[in-house]
């Protein structure tokens, strides 16, 4: 009997290799370079609900603009280890491609992994991690991507420590999602809520909104801590997003407007009305330590609500 989804890997300009799912209920494209999620069109879409740049740059050591990309095993510039690459090495590096899994659905699942003790050479995993100085032992970690294509997508990053001593590290699933254009969309379910603004020349200092958050400028909101649900209304569109998210404390909601997005060479100057980030995270405060042999999930799942 014929299996319900086809699997096409291929190539990319650039020679960056990727992986085609074509499911009863969906398809997608996952780029083995970050294990990253380049689209998800569900049935009856006409296009791809995860947003990508026009501009975006497939080349080894290179983070792919848009799509759903992996921070790990940190979030945000230079630490660790100084001067290392924002947010993360997971995004830099070729995940090995595990397999697919099907369910009655029609939902198809890929996996995809990466493991600390059998990359060669070493892109920087060993000093990447945050540790207990009086703490000894060897960092290792096993981390494993699982992608979803189905009436919804859902990404699920588990990472296991293999190692002998404890490990601390921040993550966050990076999805940019495509919209009309931002001065018609809305996030709500974070009302209330306190962040942190850290857009360019912003105060510093935690502020709380009573209403749904609106694009009338740069956004860089982190919510340290929040609800697990959150959802984005696009009016251009006539339709919502649900985002639903487990093992992480916070959100994340980015849109860079006209003066960040013209100084991104990966970035259309005009492209930032058509995207939002919104990202599940776990940083800060809310960094994850995790015991020899511990695993901890961070996912998220989006679904389309015509």
């Amino acid at each position: 009997m014929a299996e319900p989804y086809t699997v096409v890997p291929g190539a990319y300009v650039g020679g960056l290799r990727y992986v085609d799912i074509l499911g009863e209920s969906a398809r997608g494209r996952v780029f083995l370079h970050g294990a990253h999620v380049t689209s998800w069109v569900p049935d009856g879409a006409a296009e791809s609900v995860i947003w990508l740049s026009e501009r975006a740059q497939f080349a080894e050591g290179v983070a792919i603009r848009g799509g759903v990309p992996i921070c790990f095993p940190w979030f945000g510039p230079d630490v660790p280890p100084a001067g290392g690459p924002a947010h993360g090495l997971a995004r830099l590096v070729d995940w090995h491609f595990d397999g697919v899994d099907a369910a009655a659905d029609g939902a198809v699942t890929a996996r995809f992994s990466v493991d600390s003790s059998s990359d060669a050479p070493d892109p920087g995993w060993h000093e990447a991690f945050r540790v207990r100085p009086e703490e000894l032992g060897e960092v290792r970690f096993r981390a494993v991507y699982s992608v979803t294509f189905g009436d919804t997508l859902t990404t699920s990053l588990r990472v296991t420590n293999t190692g002998d001593r404890a490990l601390g590290f921040e993550a966050a699933i990076h999805s940019y999602y495509a919209v009309s254009d931002i001065t018609q969309v809305a996030v709500s379910g974070l009302e209330g809520i306190s962040y942190e603004e850290r857009a360019a020349g912003a105060a510093q200092e935690e502020r709380r909104d009573v209403a749904e958050v609106r694009f009338a400028g740069e956004v860089d909101r982190l919510y340290a801590q929040a609800p697990s649900r959150v959802t984005l209304t696009d009016a251009g569109l006539g339709r919502t997003i649900r985002l639903d998210s487990s093992g992480a404390a916070g959100w994340v909601v980015w849109n860079p407007h006209v003066a960040k997005a013209e100084r991104m060479a990966d970035f259309g100057d005009d492209e930032w009305r058509g995207m939002v980030c919104l990202e599940p995270v776990c940083l800060g405060e809310n960094t994850v330590w995790l015991q020899p042999g511990e695993s901890h999930t961070i996912s998220v799942t989006t679904t389309l609500i015509r």
